[in-house]
């Protein structure tokens, strides 16, 4: 009787230890996942951000180019009056 109890209880706690590792090994591929994620989303950002910036340098050298073709025509109109 108390052997038998004994081999219960033994199977019990090696259920459990099972059931346990199967969700640590669960956790630790949900992390993996969750890393892969992550670092796939950074050098996404890291990307749109060098196009932002790529961008934005484009846009300041014709905001550039603009304004001193502005200040031109603005001088030849005022030499013409």
């Amino acid at each position: 009787m108390l052997q038998e109890e004994i081999a219960r209880l033994r199977l019990e706690i090696d259920t459990k230890e099972i059931r346990n590792w199967q969700k640590e090994n669960k956790y630790l591929e949900d992390i993996e996942i969750v890393k892969a994620k992550n670092d796939f989303l950074q050098n996404a950002l890291k990307r749109k951000e060098e196009t932002s910036t790529t961008t934005i340098h484009q846009y300041s050298v014709q905001l550039e180019v603009l304004t001193a073709e502005n200040k031109m025509l603005r001088s030849k109109l005022e030499a013409e009056d």
